[in-house]
């Protein structure tokens, strides 16, 4: 077997109990590793041109990417993540906490359960770490037996960048496309059928069939 690149990290205080336990230290690295790849491949496509404004690209979860979430140094951060073209990424979170918003709209969680088959939220703006994101929740399908009302809603974002606003026409015109994404039908029993924009579930079944097992 051969490696790559080998990832120290630090242990502090009792190696068997809680969060620094090996195996929760070993994940928290091989997590943040995963995260900076992808933040480096989305950097490189915009270096490229490949995504733009006639091109965006839907990214699967938040592109509220934490400081600490890194085994990369701030400088590479900054310049991997926070491009100028970083605009035209649209980033769509299955899994959520529907009170993030409270303090712009108090009764945000009431008016994400409420949405009516394909419906949306407001579009609303918020700083986080010093980036300005606007952000809306989307119900994708006409679920009324779901298990909750939230499971087939996603999180969709944008990060504003400088002075330029999101009208409501691109709004609109996300959140068709998005609905027209996750008009597929998963193929297999998949429990997260109601979140997915596409049937995911055979190519992450067979991709995980290749891991190795610890």
């Amino acid at each position: 077997m051969k490696f790559d690149a080998i990832i120290p990290y630090k242990v502090d205080g009792d190696i068997k109990t809680g969060r620094n336990k090996y195996m929760h230290q070993a994940i928290t690295v091989i997590q943040n590793e995963m995260m900076d790849e992808e933040r480096k491949m989305v950097n490189k496509l915009c270096v490229e041109y490949t995504i733009n404004e006639e091109a965006m690209l839907i990214k699967d979860g938040t592109l509220e990417y934490k400081k600490d979430f890194t085994n990369m140094p701030d400088a590479d951060l900054d310049s991997a993540m926070f491009d100028s073209n970083i605009e035209n990424v649209i980033g769509v979170s299955k899994s959520f906490d529907p009170e993030l918003l409270n303090e712009i709209e108090p009764q945000i969680g009431k008016i994400i359960a409420d949405l009516p088959p394909y419906g949306r939220t407001n579009a609303y703006k918020y700083m986080h770490e010093g980036k300005t994101y606007c952000m809306w929740y989307l119900r994708l399908r006409d679920t009324p037996n779901a298990a909750t009302r939230y499971s087939d809603v996603v999180k969709v974002e944008l990060v504003v960048v400088g002075k330029k606003t999101i009208s409501s026409q691109q709004v609109n015109s996300i959140s068709t496309h998005l609905i027209n994404e996750a008009y597929p039908v998963c193929f297999g029993k998949d429990s997260r059928w109601a979140n997915h924009l596409y049937p995911v579930y055979v190519t992450e079944s067979y991709s995980k069939s290749k891991y190795i097992n610890p």
